[in-house]
């Protein structure tokens, strides 16, 4: 930001020391931009608050909002209560609460208010997929000797991707390689480390080209038959741990796609993941026909942070309960284990 402040000021030095020389006029026009330049870097880098996808165009309202609590976690709830049952919501960025600026908002907080016989605890962090969320739980939850009937993953459709291999990747290809970084999109890169100006446009502008394969990238990996089964496989050693260790059920919540109603209306992605999991025995629930029912645009924080808002956290919340209620053992009380040296 100095840098800035300082070509500014060295640009309306050098119109002042010249201003009687023809050069006078093309630096006062260099001036009016750098000032206008950075005019706009101030308030995008002091004064913007708002959720986005890039996390630098984040920091702001991540600053503002994101209370991380003892745990590294946002308002995780932690430790759990030896007095109630306990209930786990575990997680990436959609139970962390991305784009939210109060926990009530969340699922979480939404089914303790339900279900206030019920300690709910927070495990959801952004960027965690299936294999660290099985190694958050235990870090998290330790040998901890409290009742958890109940275990909810909000299971978010790339969750797979740390069950893929470089050599899966390389083995999946596409048959038209994406989009390459030009020259300019190096530069712009770069200078984007240094302005949240030139990042706020180009990231939502000039990179989306860059990466709007990797959504039908993550596609093929479900429909790869030897990755499928790797990632089914780190599904049930998560449902292993939450009953040998916790003597907990598992429920998995299945949230699609928000980014377009495309994504949001592709069934014939959703159907067949949920299918597998109904043959491996899994308790689930699909969201994506509830979603579907209300449109992308309604469940979305704004069009450039695509994960669930307030209302698709109530719908999420709504279903969630419909399920428990209709299935009421997987809320008993279960003996609590014995704690462990």
């Amino acid at each position: 930001m100095l840098i800035f402040i300082a070509i500014t000021a060295a640009l309306a030095g050098a119109v002042y020391l010249l201003r009687r020389r023809k050069i006078a006029k093309p630096l006062l026009l260099l001036c009016s931009l750098s000032l206008c330049f950075t005019a706009a870097e101030t308030y995008f880098r002091f004064f913007y608050v708002r959720s986005d996808g890039f996390a630098r165009l984040s920091k702001n309202f991540a600053d503002r909002y994101y209370k991380i609590d003892a745990f590294g976690l946002r308002a995780s709830n932690l430790p759990p209560s030896e007095e109630k049952p306990n209930v786990v919501l575990l997680g990436d960025s959609h139970v962390f609460g991305a784009g939210l600026k109060q926990p009530s908002e969340r699922l979480s907080e939404q089914l303790a208010t339900h279900y206030p016989q019920l300690h709910v605890v927070n495990l959801g962090y952004p960027g965690w997929d299936t294999r660290t969320q099985t190694e958050q739980l235990t870090q998290h939850l330790g040998n901890t000797g409290a009742r958890i009937p109940l275990i909810v993953l909000a299971y978010f459709f790339n969750d797979i991707e740390e069950d893929v291999t470089p050599a899966d990747r390389e083995r999946l290809a596409p048959p038209v390689q994406p989009e390459q970084p030009t020259v300019l999109d190096r530069i712009l890169q770069e200078a984007a480390k240094y302005s949240r100006f030139v990042e706020l446009f180009y990231y939502r502008i000039g990179y989306p080209r860059l990466v709007r394969d990797r959504l039908d990238q993550i596609r093929t990996f479900y429909q790869d038959a030897e990755i499928l089964q790797r990632h089914l496989t780190t599904l049930e050693r998560l449902r292993e741990v939450a009953r040998e260790q916790y003597s907990a059920n598992l429920l998995v919540v299945l949230l699609p796609y928000l980014h377009s109603e495309e994504l949001l209306n592709r069934v014939e992605f959703y159907a067949p993941f949920r299918a597998a999991l109904g043959a491996r025995g899994f308790e689930s629930i699909d969201l994506q026909p509830v979603f579907a029912a209300h449109g992308a645009s309604k469940l979305i924080v704004h069009r450039f942070d695509p994960h669930t808002n307030a209302f698709a956290n109530q719908l999420a919340t709504k279903e969630v309960v419909s399920y428990l209620d209709s299935h009421p053992a997987m809320l008993q009380a279960t003996p609590a284990p014995a704690a462990r040296e």
